[in-house]
């Protein structure tokens, strides 16, 4: 996921403000500093990576490690709507 300045930092931007959406809008399924602070903290990664000659990249560990962060909040929202349509924003 981290082969493509911006890619890691935009996906996800576009997951966690569905999940943030859909956490105020939809059904309640944790704290929404779960997903305001990976939010926060891909902006600013995106914003020093995000360009022609990229400042910072996140490598391996950190595209796993916000894979683990966006997969944790999918199956907190699984586990409590006991729905798995919610997969659906892997699909992209």
């Amino acid at each position: 996921m981290d082969g493509i300045n911006g890619i890691t930092g935009l996906y996800s931007i576009a997951v966690l403000v569905s999940l943030g959406w859909v956490n105020e809008y939809v059904q309640a399924f944790t704290s929404a500093d779960f997903i305001v602070y990976p939010l926060l903290a891909s902006l600013v990664f995106l914003f020093f990576n995000f360009r022609k000659r990229a400042k910072c990249f996140a490598g391996d560990v950190g595209s796993v490690g916000i894979a683990f962060w966006v997969v944790t909040l999918l199956l907190l929202l699984i586990i409590r709507t006991q729905d798995l349509i919610w997969l659906g924003f892997l699909m992209v």
